[in-house]
């Protein structure tokens, strides 16, 4: 046994000895130009460049006389001659068939280009790494520029770190044959804002998503079997995240210090949630689940899952059952300032869903997409809505989709839609703007509901019918309009009457066509103008409510022409400038939603112009 044990030893010191042979090998290094280099097994691998005064760094094939095969770990990442430089381009010749992941991290390169020949490696137009075959991402270097970036169809793996600091990335776009997400792949990348998982993603790997500070909304698609541990922590502008049938296990931290989450959208399917997983979530308050409160109560839940300083998360929680994922899953919606919003396709379900819980401050909705159907009970008791606007094409709304909605005013259909009186449960004076050139199905009721079939062309809109506007109901309708048509200069009409504006006019004697009675304009069009230097200039609508919203317009009047566009002289409808309880002031109320309407949501609905 003791010449056992002392065999063992003096193998142990025969390592040892060779280890730091070895290590005296390794550490010898040497400089060439601007590279500092190590050599083993007659290949130099790079340690340190010093690209102080190099704006484009080419590797070279060989340094000291052998070739060039690798780098080191540190060669180029936390690279402080880089990092102040901001390198354009870094040059891997042929000879490089090895290199770490996370060797770019922080590096401020630019873009890799990879020599043709190299038998391992690639890069794109973009100057992102891949391997050969185009089947990995490895890198885009934490330089990378480009703000939207679409990932090559076959790729099938990110590789880690593969976009770890890319500060300027604010969207990826992923084909369907990413299968993995490796770890820390999106790690810190601080403007990323917009993601779509694609089907066929199986794995979203640990920290995957961590630190992504810019990140609003997350759906988690049915294809992926395991979420890592803390893949979307500290994603402090994450609002709402999706989670598709098929996940079983939310694992440790997955949601940690996600300050903004408010609500997530949880499947049948989970069995467990683990440590942690919605830690200092401090603005969660529903959680939309697939299952019954049966299938709940069976889910097992950490008993420090909630996170030390908030045991009661999840307690605290509205639990919604019986959700159905097409609420969620196909398409988004936002709230900006009364403002509902939703982008996308598919089909938008009745029963309770996230945004019934502003449906008592809502002022406008706009549905902008390809959704087949709205169903009953989608809309109801919005008590404070005046404005629906279908940017959509053959859009089916059911009986009920909007009951219970006292204000509202204006039903926009600048699309194909089939729905009837009884979709809105019209309570009040509302209005359907019927557009002639689409494919519009209305059936019309015998209630007070009015039909205002329209046209837009050559600058003027054409409205068909007679109309009869409250204040804010003409503003608001004319700013819904602006946002589809970009140059609405000439409002054309057969009888047009404002309810309850105290208006000053002077109208001529013998006017001909156009007429002024009792705040009725009859047989004739409307140009917005305003005063510059005490003279009168024509605008567009769209000039008159975007400078309402920057505040350069304070005042306008609204002019009468005849049908031959020749404007009547002294036949103005102004306002005193010092009348706020009046025109103005119900105008600047008006702006109130109408502002953010055009601000906000012009972008998303200004491919249809």
């Amino acid at each position: 046994m003791k010449h056992i044990a002392w065999k063992k030893w003096l193998g142990f010191f025969v390592l040892t000895a060779l280890l730091s042979a070895v290590t005296v090998v390794f550490a010898a290094a040497e400089t060439e130009g601007i590279f500092t280099y190590t050599v083993a097994d007659d290949q130099a691998t790079i340690t340190a460049v010093d690209c102080s005064e190099v704006k484009d760094i080419v590797i070279p094939e060989t340094l000291g006389g052998v070739p060039v095969t690798r780098f080191g770990d540190r060669a180029f990442r936390d690279n402080d001659s880089i990092r102040g430089n901001g390198a354009d381009t870094l040059f891997i010749p042929k000879t490089v068939t090895s290199i770490s992941y996370g060797v770019f991290t922080f590096s401020d390169i630019r873009q890799i280009l990879v020599a043709s020949d190299n038998p391992n490696y690639t890069s794109d137009e973009n100057g992102v790494l891949f391997s050969k075959d185009m089947k990995t991402l490895i890198v885009a270097s934490g330089g990378f520029a480009s703000e939207c970036y679409t990932v090559p169809d076959g790729v099938e793996t990110i590789g880690p770190w593969a976009f770890h600091t890319c500060v300027l990335l604010e969207e990826i776009i992923l084909p369907d044959s990413v299968q993995v997400i490796a770890d820390q792949a999106f790690y810190n990348a601080q403007s990323l804002k917009k993601i779509h998982l694609n089907e066929g993603l199986t794995l979203i790997s640990a920290n995957c998503f961590a630190f992504c500070t810019s990140l609003e909304t997350v759906v988690i698609p049915s294809t992926v079997t395991t979420l890592n541990n803390s893949a979307f922590t500290d994603c402090t502008s994450l609002k709402c995240a999706i989670i598709s049938e098929g996940i079983t296990t939310l694992n440790i931290h997955l949601f940690e210090s996600d300050s903004a989450l408010e609500y997530v959208y949880l499947p049948s399917t989970l069995e467990s949630i683990k440590l942690a997983v919605f830690g200092n979530c401090t603005s969660l308050t529903d959680i939309c689940y697939a299952g019954s409160a049966e299938d709940w109560a069976n889910i097992s839940i950490d008993t420090n899952a909630y996170y030390g300083d908030r045991p009661v998360v999840i307690d605290t929680c509205t639990i919604h059952y019986n959700v159905p994922i097409e609420a969620y899953e196909d398409f988004a919606f936002e709230n900006d300032n009364d403002i509902l919003t939703f982008t996308g396709s598919g089909n938008i379900p009745g029963g309770w869903h996230y945004w019934d819980k502003d449906k008592e401050s809502v002022t406008a909705v706009l549905l902008s997409g390809d959704f087949h159907t709205i169903a009953e009970g989608a809309f109801t008791d919005f008590s404070e809505l005046t404005t629906v606007i279908l940017d959509t094409e053959s859009t089916a709304i059911a009986d009920g989709a909007f009951t219970s909605c006292p204000n509202l005013q204006a039903v926009l259909c600048f699309g194909s839609s089939d729905f009837s009186a009884d979709a809105f449960g019209f309570d009040g004076d509302c209005k359907v703007y019927e557009n002639t050139d689409a494919a519009y199905t209305f059936n019309a009721p015998e209630n007070n509901l009015a039909v205002v079939p329209y046209r837009f062309s050559d600058k003027t809109l054409q409205l068909l019918a007679d109309v009869n506007f409250g204040s804010y109901e003409f503003f608001d309708t004319m700013a819904a309009f602006t946002l589809h048509y970009d140059d609405i200069q000439i409002l054309s009409f057969r009888r047009f009457t404002f309810d309850s504006i105290p208006m000053y006019y002077y109208p001529e004697e013998d006017s001909g066509a156009v007429r002024i009675e009792d705040n009725t304009l009859v047989n004739g069009e409307m140009y917005p103008m305003i005063y510059i230097d005490g003279e009168a200039t024509p605008i567009s609508f769209n000039a008159l409510v975007n400078g309402m919203a920057d505040k350069s317009i304070t005042s306008f009047s609204l002019i009468a022409s005849d049908e031959n566009h020749k404007q009547i002289k002294d036949t103005q409808i102004t306002t005193k400038d010092d009348d706020e309880s009046g025109f103005i002031g119900a105008i600047k109320k008006a702006m109130r939603w109408v502002i953010t309407l055009l601000n906000k949501l012009f972008s998303i609905i200004s491919r249809f112009k």
